[in-house]
């Protein structure tokens, strides 16, 4: 994912940033779903995050051999496609 615009010289970090930046577009995917309590439909970025947090609260319910940190990633990352 080199990013090579001048715009985003960053150094080394230069992906990391770029990768942060195309990251935050998720904000602008609209689900089905709709916000408890509302009519708006919440965000691929609103969803992950629920879930991630949903993930991490039911962890103590989870098996011992579970990685949660794993699972936490996952929820995280799992609407991202490439």
């Amino acid at each position: 994912m080199a990013v090579t615009s001048s715009a985003l010289a960053f150094g080394e970090l230069t992906d990391v940033v770029a990768f942060i930046i195309e990251i935050d577009k998720l904000k602008n995917i609209q689900r089905r779903t709709k916000v408890l309590t509302t009519q708006r439909q919440e965000n691929t970025a609103e969803h992950s995050w629920h879930f991630a947090v949903a993930a991490m609260t039911l962890a103590p319910y989870a098996d011992d051999g579970v990685d949660m940190t794993r699972v936490t990633q996952m929820a995280l990352i799992h609407d991202m496609a490439g």
